[in-house]
């Protein structure tokens, strides 16, 4: 099992049934699990927390942390300042503008 991965702060993790019963997500929800963030961080500043559920990065649709990280070198190379992520909470999606330059 490879460590976590970490992607602008956050530690992400699939969402599987261990996942669901700890963070207490309905089953129709998709995407990666934030199980971490880094104190300071852009991800932290604006209010994500542990339980919240990466949906979408930009306009791609995530089930692995290897999307988030995907989607944020691209748009690093094409020199974009953040990312766009939609997050799950609550049965709401909330649309973040994450700050990527590093």
């Amino acid at each position: 099992q490879p460590a976590a991965p970490e992607v602008l702060g956050m530690t992400l993790a699939p969402i599987d049934d261990a996942a669901r019963r700890s963070f207490g997500l309905a089953a129709e929800v998709r995407g990666v699990v934030v199980t971490a963030l880094a104190s300071g961080s852009d991800a932290a500043r604006k209010g994500l927390r542990r339980g919240d559920v990466i949906a979408r990065v930009n306009s791609r649709a995530v089930t692995a942390a290897g999307d988030v990280v995907a989607e944020v070198e691209a748009a690093r190379k094409a020199g974009r300042p953040s990312v766009l992520v939609g997050v799950s909470r609550d049965g709401r999606t909330l649309f973040l503008p994450l700050d990527i330059a590093q």
